[in-house]
């Protein structure tokens, strides 16, 4: 058994705490390499459980045996709740953590999609992956007229003066991948008690946040049936980023409830994506020689380091990934990495519309029906693009529910 920090998952949710924000620039430019170079690495942490008997060790695979099963037929449901026209006519603003970093880009293009289908006019800011272009963008949107905003994958705390005045000036906003102003991660406080986002609800989540928890789970969960309750796991902690080591603490404390199943938290931050993360994990596979999988908080770990660190080192690992880069479903198909815990990056971003849509109509807001599915080489339903395709025809459901078709 085994554990790290406390819990919670994100990958690219921008956050500042951590101190570190010259480091998150780094993603733009190595997110979607595959890095074939050594460096020097860091040491991780080592937690095992409590004991180790066999009657524990199979009530823990067959628990995660159990989810594993759900999680191959895949957990979304189609978008429920009334109908909720849609006004052609309504200018919105498309906020993106960083078009270069395609958990930014692809929600917001799909939102924009999603927009147009709706007869918005609607344009992305982009943020570039820099703090301190988001308040100023959010400033930008109010100025520009716009009725609504949709933000993707930027924490409330970043941008909430902003977002306050621009719920003041009457323009809605809603938010996908980052926490609202009266949410926090493990560890931490909320900067507020008010909510300033309309946020995206998931098919068994209320938020981003806890989806994102729950995501991480299952990649535990995975791993744990997997190995027969024998899972010894190298997590891979973005200690800088919160929204990330929220991740990683859920994966670790999934783990814990194994009795022989044992974690190693190595810890890294944005700034050693690439040749160091890869000695990083170089090392940590060597360090730790009873390890036989690994997890990451997202897919741009897995390409910017940690895959070819292992593979270096001579050490083939178990390993699940994310599946919201298209690089990803390339390493499934060679079975160079063995399943992907898959969510829908498009759906995002209508979802994200639609939270618009019904936040502007004086409407709840509907759940989206988002969860995830456990992709393996022999079930792999991505399409030609490398995107992962969802059980759900979610664009359907939305044009009904929006009055559309």
């Amino acid at each position: 058994m085994s554990s790290a920090s406390p819990s919670r998952p994100g990958q690219l949710h921008w956050s500042t705490r951590s101190g570190r924000a010259r480091g998150y620039a780094t993603v733009a430019v190595v997110t979607t390499l595959m890095v074939l170079v050594t460096a020097c690495g860091s040491g991780p942490e080592a937690r095992s459980g409590r004991n180790d008997t066999p009657a524990g060790r199979d009530s823990a695979a067959a628990s995660s045996k159990a989810s594993v099963e759900r999680y191959l037929e895949g957990t979304s449901v189609e978008p429920d709740g009334d109908v909720v026209e849609a006004r052609p006519g309504t200018s919105v603003v498309i906020l993106s953590c960083g078009q270069s970093i395609p958990q930014c880009k692809v929600p917001a293009e799909a939102a924009l999609d999603a927009a147009r289908e709706m007869g918005w006019q609607a344009q992305i800011f982009d943020g570039k992956a820099a703090i301190s272009n988001f308040g100023p963008l959010v400033d930008q949107a109010v100025a520009s007229g716009a009725d609504g905003l949709m933000i993707t994958g930027i924490a409330c705390e970043l941008v909430q003066a902003a977002v306050a005045r621009a719920k003041a000036a009457g323009v809605k906003v809603a938010n996908v991948l980052g926490a609202d102003c009266n949410d926090a991660y493990a560890g931490q406080h909320p900067v507020s008690d008010e909510s300033l986002y309309s946020v995206v609800k998931f098919a068994e989540y209320p938020s981003s946040r806890a989806f994102l928890e729950g995501w991480a789970r299952a990649t535990a969960d995975y791993l744990i049936a997997s190995e027969n309750g024998r899972a010894k796991v190298l997590v891979f902690d973005d200690s800088a980023v919160p929204s990330a080591h929220d991740v990683a603490s859920a994966q670790a404390d999934e783990l814990s409830k194994c009795e022989d199943c044992e974690s190693y938290t190595v810890t890294y931050t944005p700034a050693d994506f690439g040749q160091r993360l890869q000695g990083i994990a170089q090392q940590a596979a060597i360090k730790h020689p009873a390890a036989n999988a690994a997890l990451t908080d997202g897919d741009a770990a897995i390409l910017t380091g940690v895959h070819a660190g292992l593979a270096t080192a001579g050490r083939p690992m178990r390993s699940i990934a994310q599946g919201t880069i298209p690089a990803i479903f390339e390493l499934l198909k060679t079975k160079q990495i063995d399943a992907v815990m898959a969510y829908s990056s498009r759906w995002l971003g209508w979802a994200l519309a639609d939270t618009l849509n019904s936040a502007l109509a004086g409407k709840p807001v509907r759940n989206s029906g988002i969860g995830w599915q456990l992709v393996t080489a022999e079930n792999d339903p991505s399409d030609a693009d490398g995107n992962y395709r969802p059980t759900v025809d979610y664009r359907s459901a939305y044009r009904k529910l929006w009055g559309l078709s």
